[in-house]
């Protein structure tokens, strides 16, 4: 029976916590950021070699390139632990972090910023 409620418990955990994206970016902040990337310094294969591959890349009308990065981690709230009533609604949230890198036209870093919000997603029948 304990083995039963230990197996029970460590699968409501791993159930209960979620990640996705760049994991580079999961312990960073602004001022571990600052001491990475430097402006007019920074280049595009330096910012890669740091963090990879971005998430996504565009450019400015006025030809800049941009990269983004973005790591989410979500907990299951309560509502996931009602194994009767999760097929009905349920909900998770967490903090999101997302880092935008602007190059100028020689490939260096122009600019940069690491911005951090909270999300929340709903699931089930009656998420609506």
């Amino acid at each position: 029976m304990r083995k039963l409620l230990l197996v029970l418990a460590a699968t409501l955990v791993v159930y209960g916590c979620s990640s996705v994206g760049n994991e580079k970016i999961s312990e960073e902040n602004q001022a571990s950021i600052e001491s990475k990337l430097v402006k007019g310094v920074t280049t595009k294969d330096q910012v890669r070699a740091t963090f990879g591959d971005p998430l996504d890349a565009t450019f400015h009308d006025s030809g800049n390139e941009m990269w983004k990065y973005v790591f989410t981690e979500q907990s299951c709230n309560a509502s996931c632990y009602f194994i009767y009533t999760a097929w009905a609604y349920s909900s998770s949230s967490g903090i999101q972090k997302t880092l935008t890198v602007l190059f100028d036209e020689n490939g260096t870093v122009k600019n940069y910023i690491l911005s951090e919000s909270p999300v929340e997603s709903k699931h089930g029948l009656f998420s609506g």
